[in-house]
């Protein structure tokens, strides 16, 4: 946390103060799973479930300015962790293709001698913090919540159309009858993503000192559309909304000599 005051100015400019003044609690259940490296074929899976709470979420080697919505109560900004990603799945796989024992020189020299990698991310979304875009307390920091005034949650198997023109029910909120909204921190969740990345590479003996190594790589492998986080500032004519969605899919190739 960072409280940015003017102790002095002019010559020797703002000076920014770092203070400790929160506290985080994190819990989770991580299961991994392991077959080494046989026949060919090696896989790492892991799975995480965790909660991280807090008054604030904050990079201690970078701090931010302070945010709470009430610095005289900072009970009213404990909830979940900006960060927080209830459940997430990883698997890793590599798979050393065997020789081609045919087709002569094809076989040989460009089927065989392959390695193929990938890695799949299954994740939750992590939080949503609803701002009311009103400076209701009057302190000069946009960071006020909403009263709740229904059930913000809709159903996220809707389609896709649905999802983007209405993430959540905006009809839950408006805008705080007094000084603090009724909305509590980081109440939401955005949606969650996959991602699939391949690659694959291998080597060409060119002659006993040198060869040659083509790769190819693929993020996103399958083009699939991660949603990005909905508009959450209650006055935007956007509320709701999902706006944007994380990168497709990228292909590249290298080729490289050693010698």
């Amino acid at each position: 946390m960072n409280d940015r005051r003017p102790y002095l100015a002019g010559v020797f400019g703002e000076i920014a103060e770092s203070g400790t003044g929160a506290n985080s609690h994190y819990d989770s259940l991580q299961v991994s799973l392991t077959r080494r490296f046989s026949r060919g074929v090696s896989v790492t899976a892991n799975y995480t479930y965790g909660r991280s709470i807090d008054t604030i979420s904050d990079d201690q080697q970078n701090p931010t300015a302070v945010s709470f919505s009430n610095s005289n109560n900072l009970a009213l900004d404990r909830g979940v962790s900006d960060f927080t990603t209830l459940h997430r799945f990883v698997v890793s796989y590599l798979w050393e293709a065997p020789a081609v024992n045919r087709w002569g020189l094809l076989g040989k020299e460009v089927l065989s001698g392959w390695q193929l990698n990938g890695i799949t991310d299954f994740r939750t979304g992590n939080p949503l913090n609803v701002v009311s875009g009103i400076d209701s307390n009057l302190d000069a920091i946009a960071t006020d919540r909403p009263d709740v005034i229904g059930d913000p949650h809709l159903d996220t198997g809707r389609d896709r159309g649905q999802l983007i023109d209405r993430f959540f029910n905006p009809a839950a909120f408006k805008a705080a009858a007094g000084l603090y909204g009724t909305a509590g921190r980081n109440i939401l969740y955005g949606p969650g993503a996959i991602t699939w990345d391949f690659s694959g590479f291998k080597y060409f003996r060119v002659t006993e000192r040198h060869r040659a190594e083509f790769r190819a790589e693929f993020f996103n492998g399958f083009n699939r559309v991660n949603l990005n986080a909905p508009n959450a500032t209650l006055t935007s004519p956007s509320f709701g909304r999902i706006l944007g969605a994380g990168p497709a899919r990228v292909v590249q190739f290298g080729l490289k000599y050693q010698f």
